[in-house]
């Protein structure tokens, strides 16, 4: 089993065994990614990407009740 399915499955049984997770992702590249334009509509957009990979994406995965999610953010924290 990968590492993402792993951490999958434990996420997933958090409750069972009341250990507490620490998640973080690291997206290589992402400043030149966001500031290929001078145009603020497409860094804007850009930026919302690296945010919905922040959020959407961890929350669609694994299911977390936003009661147990201390801080979601993208950039530098």
């Amino acid at each position: 089993m990968g590492f993402c399915g792993g951490l999958r499955k434990e996420v997933k049984n958090y409750k069972k065994n009341d250990m507490k997770y620490l998640y973080a992702a690291s997206i290589q590249g992402i400043q030149s990614f966001i500031f290929q334009t001078n145009k603020l509509r497409e860094i804007a957009g850009a930026s919302k990407l690296v945010d919905d990979i922040c959020k959407e994406l961890f929350n669609e995965s694994f299911k977390v009740p936003e009661e147990n999610i201390i801080m979601q953010a993208a950039g530098n924290v």
